[in-house]
């Protein structure tokens, strides 16, 4: 008890101190969201920004004939991609490729965990959309899914600031996998909401990221709603961290409130498992 109290300290201590700077939102990644809500923007435009960064083009290619979206034809071109997925789900793509290289760490046993941690967001983020498309939410669907995405944002963060620690010799780097999750689940909704206000992140995000969880939530917000179901659905299937394989999503406050039928939760296990294709 007493390590693990130690750790604890260490870590909150670190949190108070503002030292460990965690990037939520990759400049490229919002310059293709802005530009993509304009109707009328220029696809020549779209295809400058992300060629700037060629592995950025590279990854976005692979994503995009990835069999998660069972393309005949092979993507070339950012054109192509455009063409084939829509604009909306190019920006997301980019979104996602912009934001997996916050999930490095110098730590094998924390690396692990990052991994982990990066299927579950790719899960929960195409989980929250596909949710919200179906569920009367279409109009906030792109919201869904970056909301899915940051939700455990928190968690990232949290582990950021625990190998920062164990590279600086301040926590043993074998590092007992009970109690960094016991910490990371005691304390990531919180931290998660405040790095999303540190960020001026709409209220949206920030909400997804303290809710997720939280015992009593707001039926009518979408957003959320979709998060939480997403969220539950990647706990059954063990994508993440956590693996409850005798969670019954039919019977989630979530899925009953938005009338989920077992056809349409038995689709979203489906999906999230295709899904994995993004987050290799």
């Amino acid at each position: 008890m007493a390590g693990e109290m130690s750790i604890l300290d260490l870590v909150n201590e670190r949190l108070q101190s503002d030292d460990t700077v965690l990037p939520v939102f990759a400049p490229v990644a919002e310059r293709v969201r802005r530009l993509v809500a304009n109707p009328e923007f220029e696809i020549s435009v779209l295809e400058e920004i992300v060629q700037e960064d060629p592995g950025l083009t590279s990854e976005l290619l692979r994503m995009a004939n990835s069999a998660f979206f069972r393309g005949l034809d092979k993507v070339a071109t950012v054109r192509d991609a455009v063409m084939r997925l829509g604009a909306s789900r190019v920006s997301e793509l980019v979104t996602l490729v912009s934001q997996r290289a916050t999930f490095r760490s110098r730590s094998t046993t924390v690396q692990h965990w990052m991994t982990q941690l990066w299927r579950h967001a790719v899960a929960t983020s195409i989980g929250s959309r596909w949710l919200a498309e179906r569920s009367g939410f279409g109009d906030m669907a792109q919201e869904a899914f970056l909301a899915g995405l940051l939700h455990d944002v928190g968690k990232l963060f949290l582990l950021k600031v625990i190998d920062d620690l164990a590279s600086a010799g301040k926590l043993p780097r074998q590092l007992s996998a009970k109690v960094v999750l016991e910490l990371i689940d005691r304390l990531h909704t919180q931290q998660g909401y405040l790095l999303l206000r540190r960020c001026e992140a709409p209220d949206v995000y920030c909400e997804a990221a303290r809710d997720h969880h939280a015992a009593s939530f707001d039926p009518t917000n979408g957003v959320l709603v979709s998060v939480r179901i997403a969220n539950a659905a990647c706990r059954k299937l063990g994508l993440g961290l956590h693996h409850d394989p005798t969670l019954v999503l039919a019977a989630t406050p979530e899925a009953q409130c938005i009338g989920a039928s077992e056809v349409l939760l038995a689709e979203l296990e489906v999906l999230l498992e295709d899904a994995m294709d993004l987050a290799a």
